[in-house]
């Protein structure tokens, strides 16, 4: 016994898919993530200290790192920006150190402040670009 499977609509398909492909280009990868990342930037610019609240103006998400990451083929840049030199000691802290003779520094505490700004929002972020990208190819595919 033979059965023979006929499928049609093949041409529809491949255009579709065609559709959906262009949908999800690099530019608007980089939309969707920097939209998602964006509520990351929020809560890093509420917990950074604000003294002078140029720290936390500063935080930024950007297609536009600072340091480009050669592996990724989109990349989106969370943080503050390059300017204010003292972002990273603000997150980190300092250690007690010796500045000159007889000049004694005792250091500063670290103040996180990107750190629980990521681990509240990266899984919320990965759920909306993922989100983002299939309603994007889907639209486009319809």
């Amino acid at each position: 016994m033979r059965m023979t499977i006929r499928v049609e609509g093949m041409s529809d398909i491949r255009r579709n898919l065609g559709k959906m492909l262009k949908a999800i280009d690099r530019g608007a990868v980089e939309e969707i993530i920097t939209d998602a990342v964006e509520p990351v930037a929020n809560s890093a610019r509420h917990y950074a200290p604000k003294e002078s609240g140029r720290l936390a103006d500063s935080i930024i998400s950007s297609t536009q790192a600072t340091e480009p990451v050669r592996s990724a083929e989109v990349e989106v840049y969370v943080g503050p920006t390059e300017d204010v030199d003292y972002a990273l000691p603000v997150e980190f802290g300092t250690p007690d150190g010796v500045v000159g003779p007889g000049q004694f520094y005792p250091g500063t505490a670290p103040h996180p402040y990107m750190r629980p700004a990521f681990d509240e929002g990266v899984d919320r972020a990965i759920k909306t670009i993922a989100q983002n990208l299939v309603d994007r190819a889907l639209e486009a595919g319809s």
